[in-house]
């Protein structure tokens, strides 16, 4: 049986490594452009490690009601509405108030779809359904996105204490090889659902349980404990170096979770299995009381910080604050947390002041005024009758725009040598007299290009794909997705080629990006370097020599034996 519960400075401690991370990862990591080069690039490890300590904590909890013979699912969840409840519904609401003033009608509603999300505590699927991955630009101005964790959370907690009941009363002699069973069965579909479906890997619980369970394992000291001082202290630097290690060297393109989230996973479990057994320096270093203070706060801190970052992006109209404003976030974020954890969540976690059919009481009309305020914001499209009307037709002319280009832009290679390519202009079966060659840019001209077309009674092909430049023999350094321009382009003019009737072509990108290498001021996509086989190196200077030998490539080619424009 477990030995008696007891408060743990050094998990404070971890805790306040984890959010750190977090926290400085949001900061510093540019949802632009990955930002590669900032120190935390995989601060979203942090998110692991609080799930490793959750399993520990909660499984002691219950398992210390269960010795004390208090062990009631009411009072369980009385203990987690108390935890979760009252920061959740604060930043909920702020949220709100900070939209009605800062945000256009869409991305209100989203939120209102979001925080309906949030309080029935399935956030995770509707994010894994709404982006395109945690990691994406698109995410940057999304203010809940960061309670998916608090649902992989509590999903884990709705289950969880009924089947660890079950476990003990018929599987008794077996609970550990059951939590080992868990673990093995949890990883083995999170690394399935990496190579199948990443973003559920990412979100949903089934493949992130195992982390709660290590901290489960760890709780039913079924572990033998090491008395000599010397194997502690290995294992606690071993533990720290697998917590830092990817915090400082992963990246938001390191493939995560799955098998590299044993680290973080793994290195927490270490530290929480030295610090039952012993003292170590690492345990004490986690014991410093700021770190320690950091963690009680820890909490809130995730919840505030968050929501700052989008909504002063929001304000600035850029993804990328810079180093002042950010810093400037942070503490902030500090400052409100410190209030949070001071007079919105320790008067609720004081049993004393609120009986427990009250706590249940107030949970649900919190979750319910909530719930009818997001769900009025949604049925009335963001209200739009907040901003004046101009601004808010240019909001919505923003999201007008031709729904050919997301198909035509995923041109594959496949298609281009099965000759299946969009056509536009007067006809889409006559034979095509030109073509518009290009990346994303190009098919943002396909309407006005279509206008001119049809005017002149003349039908052209498009061939394009996102972020690939009509440039020949170019690489994009930093493309992360396996696409390979080069052959691309190969194809492009070789299609081209077999295609007599067309006797012009248009080529259009995003030149500044390429030959300049800084993409437009305030950008969210951050620089562009490019190569080629000629290259001597990755540097503006050389990205200027490379696009003129690839531009001047394309036109020395003559695609088609006619007019290149």
């Amino acid at each position: 049986m477990p030995r008696e519960l007891r408060y743990r400075r050094d998990i404070d401690g971890l805790r306040g490594i984890a959010v750190l991370a977090v926290v400085f990862y949001h900061a510093t990591v540019s949802p632009s452009y990955h930002g590669h080069g900032s120190v935390f690039a995989g601060g979203y490890v942090g998110v692991d490690i609080f799930f490793v300590i959750s399993g520990f904590l909660i499984t002691s909890i219950l398992l210390d009601d269960a010795r004390n013979g208090r062990l009631r699912l009411s009072h369980f969840y009385d203990r987690r509405i108390r935890r979760i409840f009252p920061a959740l519904f604060a930043v909920i609401g702020t949220s709100f108030g900070a939209a009605w003033f800062l945000f256009f009608p869409d991305q209100l509603e989203s939120l209102g779809k979001s925080a309906i999300a949030a309080v029935l505590f399935v956030s995770n699927f509707f994010f894994r359904a709404q982006t395109e991955n945690y990691f994406a630009p698109t995410t940057a101005l999304s203010p809940l996105l960061h309670t998916w964790s608090l649902a992989v959370e509590e999903q884990f907690y709705i289950v969880f204490p009924a089947l660890l009941y079950l476990t003990f009363r018929f599987f008794r002699k077996h609970v550990t090889a059951v939590i080992i069973a868990g673990i093995v069965v949890s990883f083995a579909i999170a690394q399935w659902a990496m190579g199948e479906h990443p973003k559920g890997a990412f979100y949903l619980a089934p493949a992130r349980a195992w982390e709660f369970l290590l901290g489960t394992l760890l709780a039913l000291e079924t572990i033998p404990t090491l008395k000599s001082r010397s194997p502690r202290e290995i294992i606690a630097v071993v533990g720290a170096f697998l917590i830092l290690w990817p915090i400082f060297t992963f990246t938001p393109d390191t493939p995560f979770p799955g098998a590299n989230a044993l680290f973080p996973c793994l290195g927490a479990t270490f530290i929480i299995y030295v610090g039952t057994t012993g003292p170590t320096l690492v345990t004490r270093a986690l014991q410093f009381r700021p770190l320690v203070w950091i963690g009680l706060i820890s909490y809130s801190l995730y919840l505030w910080h968050w929501p700052f970052l989008v909504f002063f992006r929001q304000y600035f109209g850029t993804l990328n604050l810079g180093a002042e404003i950010t810093t400037s976030i942070v503490l902030i974020s500090l400052c409100v947390s410190a209030l949070s954890w001071r007079f919105i969540e320790q008067p609720f976690r004081r049993p004393q002041r609120l009986q427990r059919k009250t706590v249940f009481f107030l949970g649900a009309s919190a979750a319910s005024a909530a719930i009818i305020v997001a769900v009025f914001v949604v049925l009335r499209a963001g209200l739009p009758n907040r901003i004046p009307k101009y601004i808010a037709q240019i909001a919505n002319d923003a999201k007008d725009y031709d729904p050919r280009r997301s198909n035509c832009l995923e041109l594959s290679d496949t298609r281009i040598k099965n000759r299946q390519i969009c056509k536009f202009g007067a006809s889409k079966t006559d034979t095509p007299s030109f073509a518009l060659w290009g990346d994303s840019h190009a098919g943002a001209l396909m309407l006005a290009v279509e206008d001119s077309a049809k005017r002149y009674g003349l039908t052209g092909d498009f061939v394009g794909r996102s972020a690939c430049p009509p440039l020949l023999g170019i690489i994009i350094a930093e493309r992360k997705d396996g696409v390979d321009c080069r052959d691309f382009n190969n194809l492009v003019i070789e299609y081209l080629r077999k295609t007599p009737s067309i006797n012009t072509v248009l080529i259009a990108g995003r030149w500044a990006a390429y030959a300049e290498w800084e993409r437009y001021k305030e950008s969210r996509w951050g620089h562009v370097l490019i190569e080629d086989d000629q290259s001597s190196s990755l540097t503006p200077a050389e990205n200027h020599r490379v696009f003129s030998r690839a531009l001047g490539s394309v036109l020395i080619k003559r695609v088609p034996q006619g007019r290149l424009s």
